[in-house]
């Protein structure tokens, strides 16, 4: 499958798992559950049905659209290298509130005070709910690696196919003198600020290459 259209299909997973989870946590709540369920429902967050809808409402008006738009329209990689690290995060605090969530489970399960009070169904939903994230996270952020270099490239074929653009990054290479290497480099920086990383990179190539140079004849 083609990595932007798997990146996009995990997006709207993401946003459909969300909100099913949202709505069994709130039915859960809602139904009055027992100390040990809250307990372990805690580790979804949930407790507070008015915050965690405002949070869901805000990613799926704001975060996704934002998302789609720069990382899937156009060919940007800030976003999802912003998104490469917030994945690697969640994915260790999800891991941390299993174990938290089957710490509580065997430790409050053989409490006699509690034991008539379990809601099993709550029990299971986290820690499928908690599974099921952590697996979908360990998938987003592949994606995520795998579209920022694919967007790389693409904008690495976008600028050669720019004429202006090719031709002054052609322009580094015939340059033979160091001063007007780095005049010619701060005027294309000017002129281009959207191709920044594209001239700097040129400008490195041609002065390792002249340094080289600089130091064979000095031999």
């Amino acid at each position: 499958m083609n990595i932007k259209r798997a990146w996009l299909a995990m997006l709207w997973i993401g946003v459909i798992s969300s909100i099913a989870i949202f709505v069994v946590a709130t039915f859960f709540l809602g139904a009055s559950p027992t100390y040990a369920s809250i307990v372990v429902l805690s580790k979804l967050k949930a407790l507070k049905p008015n915050s965690s809808f405002i949070k869901l409402i805000i990613e799926i008006i704001i975060a996704v659209p934002i998302s789609y738009f720069c990382s899937y329209k156009k060919p940007g990689t800030k976003l999802l290298f912003c998104s490469i690290l917030w994945s690697c995060i969640c994915i260790a605090t999800l891991l941390m509130a299993i174990f938290s969530a089957l710490s509580i489970f065997f430790e409050v399960r053989n409490m006699e005070l509690l034991k008539q009070g379990w809601n099993l169904r709550a029990i299971c939903f986290v820690m499928g709910a908690l599974t099921f994230t952590t697996l979908w996270r360990i998938g987003w952020l592949y994606c995520c690696v795998k579209l920022r270099k694919y967007n790389f490239k693409l904008r690495y074929q976008q600028v050669w196919q720019n004429p202006t653009y090719k031709e002054y990054l052609d322009r580094f290479q015939k340059i033979n003198d160091m001063e007007k290497l780095r005049v010619f480099y701060s005027f294309t920086v000017r002129e281009c600020p959207e191709i920044e990383k594209f001239l700097t990179c040129a400008f490195k190539k041609k002065e390792s290459q002249l340094n080289g140079s600089e130091d064979i004849l000095e031999v």
